[in-house]
């Protein structure tokens, strides 16, 4: 028989760990995060499923967008439990409790945030993606109208809202879309006519005491958890470092304490050329999958700046390029300086025999690749842990 509740194990190991001083209260449990991540994530395959769209889809980029942002919500999520979970640690007269009355406590309240609170917020990132991928299917013109389930759970918020139509790019729906609560089910229909005089827009978010939280619309901001949303904000206290905030190891423990397989190789840097012209053919670009089903674009554009002037050995990693892909050791995503550009990237990093291979890519085109020097792979693992073996 399952247990009642799944993450109950993980909790427990993370009390012991609290208690005795091996994590810290603005530390992010890597496994908690994980956890919390691909449960949400599972809602997102369910709206967008992985391995329907390729790179040309707009649902392609959009599901890597919204990824991001709810591992980003999961990372903020489990810093909230662990401030709860330290706060446990002291009773009343400000004593500390007894361990067992301690993982008891924090069995209680993780029920409450990894049950009850998750499946709420699985739901709400079900509907807002929903929401976000039909948004994209209308054109701006196109009338739309609001679409609410009239029945004994019909809310005083979205009660007024039924048959309110704009046309899409009207500033109403900017701000203003399904969910605009938990458990919100209304939905966004195509409509012949427009509807304003039932809830003039500037009066939609205030009259309706819509929550900041649900002042968003994912299919134009391509995020889900905004920064309005609770718990969103402690993301913006912590430096996100693999050691300081997930209580990782560094890169060099790793490979002292694992063995890794030799990467992949080409005879020559002329074979190198020979597979990437097979996998691109006539095109001359192509794509693959990641671990998430999301297709990553190879043009032209990179392999003329990184692998055609033969530098630092990169055309080795051509035969590599699916497996680091499709298999990584870990995946972060990050905001910051790549190349030339600022950016928000994500990092797939592949630990081998000699030496770990690195791809980014801008949500779902690969912008750069290259071997990392072992010690200076730690400097890249930052940002928002979204895999890990």
């Amino acid at each position: 028989m399952a247990d009642a509740n799944p993450f109950e194990t993980l909790i427990n190991d993370l009390a012991k760990e609290i208690y005795s001083g091996k994590i810290g209260p603005h530390q992010i449990p890597a496994e908690l995060s994980l956890r919390i991540g691909n449960h949400l994530n599972s809602a997102l395959n369910e709206a967008i499923p992985p391995l329907k769209f390729g790179y040309t889809d707009p649902e392609n980029r959009l599901a890597a967008k919204l990824r991001a942002n709810i591992y980003s919500f999961a990372a903020a999520k489990s810093l909230e439990e662990m401030k709860k979970y330290n706060q446990l640690l002291l009773d009343n007269d400000g004593k500390v409790k007894p361990f067992k009355q301690y993982r008891d406590d924090c069995t209680k309240a993780g029920l409450v945030f990894n049950i009850g609170h998750l499946k709420t917020e699985r739901e709400f990132a079900l509907a807002s993606a929903q929401t976000a991928v039909e948004w994209q299917q209308y054109n701006e013109s196109e009338i739309l109208q609001w679409s609410t389930i009239e029945d004994e759970k019909t809310c005083p918020i979205c009660g007024p809202l039924d048959g309110v139509a704009y046309p899409k790019n009207n500033g109403f729906w900017k701000k203003i879309s399904p969910p605009v609560h938990f458990h919100c089910r209304c939905r966004i229909i195509p409509a012949k006519e427009t509807n304003e005089a039932l809830m003039p827009a500037h009066k939609s978010i205030k009259d309706n005491k819509i929550p900041p939280y649900c002042q968003n619309n994912a299919g134009v901001t391509e995020v889900i958890f905004d920064n309005n949303y609770p718990m969103m904000n402690n993301l913006q206290k912590s430096d996100l470092s693999f050691d300081r905030t997930y209580n990782m190891p560094t890169a060099e423990h790793i490979y002292s304490t694992n063995e890794f397989k030799p990467a992949p190789e080409p005879s020559s840097p002329e074979q190198a050329y020979i597979d990437w012209h097979n996998m691109a053919k006539d095109a001359g670009e192509f794509d693959i999958k990641d671990l998430n089903g999301t297709s990553i674009h190879f043009d032209q554009e990179f392999y003329d700046k990184l692998l055609k002037k033969r530098t630092e050995g990169r055309w080795k990693m051509i035969p590599a390029f699916e497996e680091i892909l499709k298999n990584p050791d870990e995946v972060w995503f990050f905001k910051g300086r790549i190349v030339s550009e600022q950016a928000e990237n994500t990092a797939y990093i592949k630990y081998y025999k000699d030496e770990p291979y690195m791809i980014i890519a801008n949500y779902d085109r690969a912008t750069t690749a290259y071997p990392v020097d072992l010690k200076k792979l730690d400097a890249k693992r930052r940002g928002i842990l979204m895999h890990r073996k």
